[in-house]
């Protein structure tokens, strides 16, 4: 299963939009994610993995209690093997009303390998 795909697998029953970069919906709480990847533990000039870090960002409403939806974000994100992740409250209330609200980064990262998979 790709990155994507477990990030998607932790955070869908969740029962909130989880999209990749970016949500064009019309709910007024949702989740997007991105991650990048760097090569890690070299050996033979090439890397034994690749580490991904990975960003799941929170958007919610002004107001709304989101104490639970946070902890399970971080329970369900480590129970599919992402490191326990790192909570930012990034929001801010001076932006365009449209862009209004909270906004709660998860930072995790996941090791795996860069070994090809064996042919079946």
């Amino acid at each position: 299963m790709t990155i994507g795909g477990k990030i998607l697998a932790a955070l869908e029953p969740l029962g909130y939009p989880v999209v990749p970069d970016r949500y064009t919906g019309s709910e007024s709480t949702y989740l997007t994610f991105n991650y990048s990847a760097n090569g890690g533990l070299f050996a033979d000039d090439r890397p034994l993995f690749d580490l991904y870090l990975i960003q799941v960002h929170l958007f919610a409403p002004f107001g709304w209690d989101g104490g639970l939806l946070r902890k399970q974000i971080k329970q369900r994100l480590f129970a599919e093997g992402f490191t326990w992740p790192a909570e930012t409250d990034v929001g801010n209330e001076d932006f365009s009303a449209a862009s209004q609200g909270q906004h709660i980064v998860f930072a995790c990262q996941m090791e795996e390998s860069t070994e090809e998979e064996p042919a079946q």
